[in-house]
């Protein structure tokens, strides 16, 4: 699919390769999913490649099909680079600028997230709610440790980091060594 939008060079978008079973309804899924980002706010490359991933998911079904926000949701999930995932403070920067260069505002809180419960929960999914992507900075070990006592974290970082980069409204899960993330938000200041 190419996206053509006035003063910028066009953008084409692969499609990613799965079995075809029908492409009846692809296009209408195109339509519907470019107009729903757009309308949402999503940049038009974002919306474009979100439109490309529903049309994609639609064609590996047999006959008229939509495409579910959950299947949408896990689609991009699987995507990994660049979508969702455990990423270095190098790695963010990166993705930061590739996604403020779509239009897409970053969200980032932080925290040492050791025994993870549905008031986490609840605050990241809040957190989400005000921007596009959200970054989660982690405390690492020996952060933990200096913060909450001895006893402490009762999990490892990268078991914490895991469990987080699972929630539907984490993009991506950055560590830090500091007290406060002071060198891991400067890619979102």
């Amino acid at each position: 699919m190419t996206l053509f939008t006035d003063g910028e060079p066009p953008v084409t978008l692969a499609a990613e390769s799965r079995e075809v079973f029908d492409v009846t309804g692809a296009g209408d899924t195109v339509i519907a999913l470019m107009a729903a980002a757009l309308g949402c706010g999503l940049a038009p490359e974002s919306a474009a490649a979100l439109a490309n991933l529903g049309a994609g998911l639609v064609v590996g079904k047999i006959g008229v099909a939509n495409v579910r926000p959950t299947e949408l949701q896990l689609a991009l999930h699987r995507r990994g680079t660049g979508g969702r995932g455990l990423v270095s403070v190098e790695e963010l920067e990166a993705l930061i600028a590739q996604a403020r260069e779509r239009g897409e505002r970053i969200v980032m809180t932080n925290g040492c997230f050791d025994i993870l419960h549905a008031g986490h929960v609840a605050y990241l999914e809040e957190a989400k709610t005000l921007g596009d992507r959200l970054v989660v900075a982690v405390n690492d070990d020996p952060s933990v440790e200096r913060l909450k006592g001895q006893d402490r974290p009762v999990n490892p970082l990268e078991d914490r980091m895991t469990v987080l980069s699972g929630l539907a409204a984490v993009d991506w899960v950055v560590p830090f060594s500091e007290d406060t993330p002071a060198d891991a938000d400067q890619p979102v200041a």
